[in-house]
């Protein structure tokens, strides 16, 4: 887990009940010749219970957590575009998923690492270049 506070907040744009104002994400990107790899862990585990891999497709991932008891009657939605991801908080629970771009031949791209850490979602993809 890192040391550090998430380095990326999301503004959530809420709807109706007691939501998070943001969610922090802590990010890293390793760039190398002809490519780079990056990691993403939404820090779900501040408004929510465990988080649930639920979908894992070769360019989309999902996870879900059952929020705490505060946020419950959170209906809102937060979104990262650099990333391509997307929270969306409904039915007392928050979804995250994560898009990866199409394929070009001059950038393809895939998913090293789909997993929980520390009851958080983590992924890890590779980008070519």
């Amino acid at each position: 887990m890192p040391t550090t506070p998430p380095d990326t907040l999301v503004k959530v744009e809420r709807r109706s009940g007691n939501c998070p104002q943001s969610i922090g994400v802590w990010t890293n990107t390793r760039q190398y010749e002809g490519g780079g790899q990056f990691t993403i862990i939404p820090d779900t585990l501040a408004f929510a219970g465990k988080a649930k891999l639920v979908v894992a497709k070769p360019k989309l991932v999902e996870y879900t957590a059952s929020l705490k008891p505060a946020y419950s009657s959170c209906i809102a939605r937060a979104k990262n575009p650099e990333i391509n991801s997307r929270f969306r908080f409904a039915n007392g629970n928050v979804y995250f998923q994560l898009y990866l771009p199409p394929d070009t031949p001059a950038n393809p791209s895939g998913f090293d690492t789909r997993s929980i850490f520390t009851a958080r979602p983590y992924i890890q993809w590779s980008i070519a270049d």
